[in-house]
């Protein structure tokens, strides 16, 4: 599969898998590149011109429609959704808001990125 020349949104981009697929698809393809915490958004910035870091937070719903709008705006149609968010660790209280944030969220983000 040619990989090469595409537009991909990955939300995660600022650590670990997110991160690791930012730095190897910016050197021949577009990323939208998703952070949460502003301080990240210079150190996406600064992987390749072809880096566009947005910011979204799952835990924040209306920044879902904020950045698939912002998306949009920038790109006609993206290729591939990457969504790598996660919240960390789970408490047994917390396993419903572990997957509201993390599964049902990113089924959001990507019905209003694509729908």
């Amino acid at each position: 599969m040619n990989t090469k020349n595409k537009i991909y949104v990955v939300t995660g981009a600022t650590s670990g898998i997110g991160r690791a697929l930012t730095e190897r698809l910016c050197a021949d393809n577009t990323v939208f590149a998703g952070y949460r915490k502003e301080s990240k958004r210079g150190e996406l910035e600064s992987l390749s011109p072809n880096v566009i870091p947005f910011y979204v937070d799952y835990s924040r719903p209306e920044t879902i429609a904020e950045a698939a709008n912002y998306i949009k705006s920038k790109k006609t149609k993206t290729k591939f959704l990457f969504n790598m968010t996660t919240n960390g660790t789970l408490i047994d209280d917390e396993f419903v808001h572990f997957f509201e944030n993390n599964d049902f969220i990113s089924l959001s983000f990507s019905k209003t990125l694509y729908f």
